[in-house]
């Protein structure tokens, strides 16, 4: 999800959440806005996740680029993790995570300032 832009040192620059949810009890183990959409940025998210709410059977992931990176399906495999892809452009396949995108846009970025996020060196 395109997140709240940040201002800094005079540039204008986007940021990204990525979010992991547990499909059963819809608990989010972590989730953080950055301002890359690399494999290191989702490796970090992702082992966060792990440490906060153990290891999963499944995982189910989007189709981007940075999720079928060979490093993590290997990476996966040797935790026992087993990844499934959505299809693509099936939003709906995605249901739970998208529904917590849709509120972080309607209930969290309206509440920062506008512009967001200006930072300062």
């Amino acid at each position: 999800m395109s997140g709240p832009y940040l201002y800094f040192e005079g540039k204008k620059k986007a940021t990204y959440l990525f979010a992991f949810i547990d499909d059963c009890s819809r608990i989010i183990p972590f989730a953080r806005f950055d301002t890359s959409q690399n494999f290191n940025t989702m490796k970090s998210v992702f082992i966060e996740a792990l440490v906060r709410r153990g290891i999963p059977q499944i995982v189910y992931l989007d189709n981007a680029k940075v999720y079928r990176s060979k490093l993590f399906h290997e990476a996966s495999a040797r935790l026992g993790i087993t990844i499934a892809h959505a299809q693509v452009y099936d939003a709906a396949s995605k249901g739970k995570v998208e529904r917590f995108f849709k509120t972080v846009r309607e209930r969290f970025l309206p509440l920062l300032p506008q512009p967001c996020c200006i930072l300062v060196k």
